[in-house]
C-alpha cells in the first residue's frame, strides 16, 4: 500500500527528503581550469613561448604534442581518481 501522508512527513523531518542533488558542471571548462593549475603544463607552455620568442618556432611547435600529452594524462588521472573515490566512498568526500 505505501506510507500515509503523516508517515511521509514524519520520515522526511527525521531523515530528510529522498532526493539527489547534482551540480551541473561543464566538464571541458573544468578540465581547462585544472590544466592551468598543473605545474608541468605551465612549465611546458613557458618553455614553448621561450622557443618562439628566441626565434626557434620549430622547437616550440615540436613541444606542443608534449603539452597535449601531459594535459591529457593529468585530465584522465583526475577523472579516474574521482571515479575511484565515488565507487569506494559512495560519493562521500568527493571534491566538487
Amino acid at each position: 500500500m505505501g506510507l500515509s501522508n503523516y508517515e511521509v512527513i514524519t520520515a522526511r523531518s527525521k531523515y530528510g527528503a529522498n532526493s539527489l542533488s547534482f551540480k551541473k558542471e561543464n566538464g571541458f571548462v573544468d578540465v581547462l581550469r585544472g590544466l592551468v593549475k598543473e605545474p608541468m603544463v605551465i612549465l611546458l607552455l613557458v618553455t614553448s613561448c621561450i622557443y618562439f620568442i628566441s626565434g626557434q618556432p620549430g622547437d616550440g611547435i615540436f613541444l606542443a604534442p608534449a603539452i597535449v600529452l601531459v594535459a591529457g594524462i593529468g585530465s584522465v588521472s583526475t577523472r579516474l581518481l574521482l571515479i575511484n573515490n565515488l565507487v569506494i566512498n559512495g560519493n562521500k568526500n568527493t571534491p566538487h
